[in-house]
């Protein structure tokens, strides 16, 4: 009977121990959850210290982010230590990511995948799907996508949108496993419509491209919509675009310059290319040169080959700004030094326009000579012209080019073959005109035989 009454004291006692701790459990993930953070580490501090790992994770990501406490990344990876040591897979997974990202402690991939691989052991599909991107790419070992694609199955099983999305791209590939388009789309449908803005971009890209589905250009929309409204950049881009030349909805510049000062503002280069050719033209905002200028100096700041090009096109035509040969020319050479034809293209038409230069057929049949053996079409097309129709005097210092119908021909066979239907154009003409001149000289020959 005495030792019943010690027992059922001791249950007593451990159940006034466990219930504060379950309470300050409660309250602190509560407190977490609606962002007083303050308040959360104040009551999930006790059971942390007492050893519960769901505590020392909650109270390591605070450390880690400065919730509610000076950020303290150091201290985040010793809560999270403690709480692996206890089979925590989110504390485990959490290492690795410090390890992958080289947050405190050293970049180290092989480690990064070891923690990732471990919390998979105790069910984590979060590190299922970290540590099938580290063998996806060979970091920390070597390339193994035969095990990148089961764990990705594994991960996706376990609703981790961005496997499905991972895994989607592999069955379009054909990598690591069978080409199979029907499960792509469907891996992808199922993260669209759960909402993963990724999965929504992949399937308006291929509805926008017609590719591996019938092209269908309103759900090529909808789905940049739907990516869009949650910030993505990429989705914002291509939205403008469809909304600017009116492609699956109603054209509508102003929307579309809207969605590109967005992109634009979160430095995506291709976004202040599109802004400043609206600015250029007045087109859904008021007409601005100067600003149109600026937002080409900051794409070219960020290394996009085009943007210097155009601005120098802006500084040749003179359009909306008083004309600077000079600048357009150090532009054009500064491409070229580059290895960029666009840019030999452009010193090109100011040679043959005589525009801060003397005109000069010769030098500028050189440069796009130098950009058509780049693979620079509109080049080859130019050759082409210059050969077809002849250019300046055949006499003087600055001497012409004669017509010659068979490099004309040759130049523009050679950028049709590269889709340019200006040029399959020319081709048809030279050809027909050839073939109908070819039998009138053969009618001429056989009638002088008679």
């Amino acid at each position: 009977m005495r030792l019943g009454a010690i027992v059922f004291a001791t249950i007593l006692l451990s159940a006034g121990l466990v219930q504060p701790a379950r309470a300050d459990m409660v309250a602190g993930n509560a407190a977490f959850e609606r962002g007083d953070y303050a308040r959360a580490l104040a009551e999930l501090m006790p059971p942390a210290k007492n050893g519960n790992p769901a505590a020392q994770v909650k109270v390591g990501i605070m450390y880690q982010d400065g919730l509610g406490v000076a950020r303290d990344p150091e201290e985040a990876l010793r809560w999270y230590a403690s709480a692996a040591k206890r089979k925590s897979p989110t504390a485990m997974w959490r290492i690795g990511q410090m390890y992958q990202r080289g947050e405190v402690v050293p970049q180290d991939y092989q480690k990064a995948r070891g923690w990732y691989k471990r919390a998979a052991e105790f069910g984590s599909m979060a590190a299922e799907y970290n540590a099938a991107m580290l063998y996806l790419a060979g970091k920390g070992g070597p390339v193994d996508v035969e095990e990148a694609v089961t764990r990705l199955r594994r991960a996706a099983a376990g609703n981790v949108l961005y496997a499905k999305v991972q895994l989607a791209e592999l069955y379009l590939a054909g990598q690591g496993v069978p080409r199979d388009v029907g499960a792509a789309l469907s891996l992808y449908r199922d993260a669209a419509e759960a909402g993963n803005p990724s999965a929504q971009v992949a399937l308006g890209d291929l509805f926008s491209a017609g590719e591996h589905v019938a092209k269908d250009e309103a759900d090529a929309f909808k789905w940049y919509s739907r990516a869009a409204e949650q910030g993505s950049n990429a989705a914002q881009f291509k939205l403008a675009k469809l909304f600017r030349n009116g492609v699956g909805t109603k054209k509508d510049p102003a929307k579309a310059a809207e969605l590109f000062q967005k992109t634009a503002a979160q430095g995506n280069a291709w976004a202040q290319l599109q802004l400043a050719a609206m600015y250029l033209n007045g087109e859904g905002v008021a007409r601005d040169p100067e600003r149109a200028i600026e937002l080409y100096r900051r794409a070219a700041d960020q290394g996009n080959a085009l943007a210097p090009i155009q601005m120098a096109n802006v500084y040749r035509d003179g359009n909306g700004v008083p004309p600077d040969y000079d600048r357009a020319i150090a532009l054009y050479e500064t491409a070229i030094d580059k290895g960029d034809p666009a840019g030999a293209f452009g010193l090109a038409s100011m040679y043959a326009r005589g525009l801060g230069v003397s005109q000069d057929h010769r030098k500028s049949r050189g440069w796009y000579h130098w950009g058509a053996m780049r693979g620079h079409v509109p080049s080859m097309v130019s050759m082409g012209s210059i050969y077809r129709y002849g250019r300046g005097s055949r006499w003087g210092r600055n001497r012409g080019i004669r017509k010659n119908l068979e490099q004309a021909l040759h130049w523009y066979q050679l950028a049709a073959e590269h889709g340019n239907e200006t040029a399959a154009k020319a081709v048809k003409e030279l050809t027909t005109r050839s073939s109908a001149n070819s039998a009138v000289s053969e009618e001429m020959r056989q009638g002088t035989s008679h």
